[in-house]
């Protein structure tokens, strides 16, 4: 059995071709290190923008499809950056870190 795709790879391959869709994540990897002071920063501004730790569901259905876009947004990046489900939850442990 084949091994399956992730979405957002699968994305980039349709978006781009399977040539030019590695050379876009490794864009991704270049730009954003979350191994560095700035990618942290970056990714902790990101996930709080995105709404990342809290539900998509609001009262209209138009909320709710509004917030599950800026969600598929913030993971869509982490999924580029190769990022692990234990990788976010170690990023917003140093963001709640950083709050007074």
């Amino acid at each position: 059995m084949a091994a399956a795709i992730k979405s957002g790879v699968q994305w980039l391959v349709n978006a781009f071709g399977p040539h030019r869709a590695s050379a876009v994540a490794a864009a991704y990897r270049q730009q954003i290190d979350p191994d560095g002071a700035n990618g942290r920063l970056i990714l902790n501004d990101l996930a709080r923008y995105c709404g990342a730790t809290r539900s998509a569901m609001a009262p209209s259905p138009h909320e709710t499809a509004f917030n599950a876009g800026q969600q598929d947004v913030f993971f869509h990046l982490l999924e580029m950056l190769g990022l692990t489900p234990a990788d976010f939850v170690r990023i917003l442990m140093e963001r709640d870190d950083a709050q007074p």
